[in-house]
């Protein structure tokens, strides 16, 4: 393997399981656009708490 074929290393922030976090909080750690965290939702690759109501 050549050092071009290696990823570079990854950094963040280890978070746990359940978090209660806002999507805007969320769009400023991940750095993304609204657009992409619905998405995720839409997929069912995160789930967004119920609506207190």
């Amino acid at each position: 393997m050549s050092t071009s074929d290696t990823a570079a290393p990854l950094c963040g922030i280890v978070m746990e399981e359940q978090v209660d976090i806002s999507i805007d909080d969320l769009c400023a750690v991940c750095r993304v656009e609204r657009t992409q965290i619905v998405h995720l939702v839409e997929e069912g690759v995160i789930e967004p708490l119920p609506a207190l109501g």
